[in-house]
């Protein structure tokens, strides 16, 4: 009888390693197609190489798109994007060596348009991924406050139609883009991208038209 005991239990533990193992090597193959497809939206999203109006100039010249709302008066456009590469020293970081490359390649691919308002928070890190921009513009910076978008909404309507830039955060990037586009968006985020520029083509009360693209350190 005991040893009946003895060999049910060996049995039991052996169908628990097997189911164990069979577990595990099916949470890895979950995670290789979430890894699989995540690299494939990515691979997917265009970079945004240069802007020569109404063209956006794509992957390095190979494509192209022509963008209404960068010839049609009626329409605004609000480019918005993540900090660049910050550096980690610091309660209010600055940028890194790659932040500040990315920062001056944002200028050179955003200089041939024309922006009414540059928007940013008051965090180092997103005053100085626009400040090439701005200087180059002789432009001065528009800030907000996250805990406000109210105001924030308020000033985008009574912009338009007069294109803009603005800084967003990960943390209230859905909502930021609900009262854009109009409905409901949703883009999670492993961490805060910096490499992302959305255009937003749109008419104050009618929904907006999303744009997503990637743009090189350099």
């Amino acid at each position: 009888m005991l040893s009946d005991k003895k060999g049910n239990g060996r049995i039991l533990s052996l169908c628990f390693v097997i189911f164990f193992k069979k577990m595990r090597i099916f949470l890895n193959l979950i995670f290789i197609c979430i890894g699989s497809l995540f690299l494939h939206s990515q691979a997917n999203t265009p970079i945004l190489t240069a802007i020569r109006p109404p063209y956006l100039i794509l992957d390095d010249g190979k494509d192209s798109l022509k963008l209404k709302g960068l010839e049609a008066a009626s329409t605004q456009l609000i480019f918005m994007l993540f900090h660049a590469e910050q550096d980690v020293i610091g309660l209010d970081p600055g940028l890194s060596n790659d932040g500040r490359w990315r920062a001056i390649h944002l200028k050179e691919i955003l200089k041939n348009v024309e922006f009414e308002k540059y928007f940013s928070t008051p965090f180092r890190n997103n005053i100085l991924t626009l400040e090439p921009l701005t200087n180059w513009r002789k432009a001065e910076l528009s800030l907000y406050d996250q805990a406000d978008l109210k105001s924030l909404f308020k000033q985008l309507d009574l912009l338009a139609p007069d294109d803009l830039v603005m800084m967003i955060h990960q943390q209230t990037f859905a909502q930021i883009m609900r009262h854009l586009i109009s409905s409901d968006y949703t883009e999670t985020f492993v961490e805060q991208p910096t490499d992302v520029i959305y255009i937003l083509e749109r008419k104050v009360g009618q929904p907006g038209k999303l744009h997503k693209f990637k743009y090189k350190i350099r």
